[in-house]
């Protein structure tokens, strides 16, 4: 055989065909509802957040302005679809503007109890993104149907063409929104 031949079926593997393009775009983030995270606070101020160690919150680094997040609250389903508004930063670094004054978020009123938590210790404190939400339900009213892509990550990009139309018909928005 050809040798140009045999290199070019052999990087042609199966997963790589079976595996949808990224859209550079997109990502699906897992949040947590606990007593370190609710979903009411990540609503109400727009933010997502993961923390606990860096194996968890590390991911939520690849987020960039204006990234599309597809929001799900594991074993219950999707709640929001968002844009990224500013990098992911501690928790102790994060200020929200309300009524045209930054505002800590240490001095927001919170439902979370434990949000704080090793404030001090940039391996185990929340890390936050700032998100404008653009459609959100509660966590009652999670989207999930059979063939949704979910996995363990905080973060991770998004490549199921299925998942982003089945998701963004659910919330009634455009792709392009």
């Amino acid at each position: 055989m050809d040798p140009n031949v045999i290199d070019e079926k052999s990087s042609n593997t199966k997963v790589e065909n079976k595996k949808e393009k990224w859209n550079k775009q997109d990502f699906v983030v897992n949040f947590e509802d606990k007593p370190s995270r609710k979903w009411e606070d990540a609503v109400k101020y727009g933010f997502i957040s993961a923390g606990g160690g860096r194996w968890y919150s590390r991911t939520l680094n690849q987020l960039f302005v204006g990234a599309r997040i597809f929001c799900m609250i594991p074993k219950s389903g999707y709640v929001a679809i968002g844009t990224v508004i500013d990098t992911v930063k501690p928790i102790k670094d994060v200020t929200f503007k309300l009524n045209q004054t930054e505002v800590k978020m240490s001095d927001l009123t919170l439902k979370a109890t434990n949000m704080f938590h090793d404030v001090e210790d940039l391996e185990k404190c929340e890390y936050v993104v700032k998100v404008k939400w653009l459609a959100n339900v509660s966590k009652e009213e999670a989207y999930w149907v059979k063939g949704l892509k979910a996995n363990q990550n905080s973060a991770y990009k998004l490549r199921s063409q299925y998942t982003i139309d089945k998701v963004l018909e659910f919330f009634e928005l455009n792709a392009d929104e």
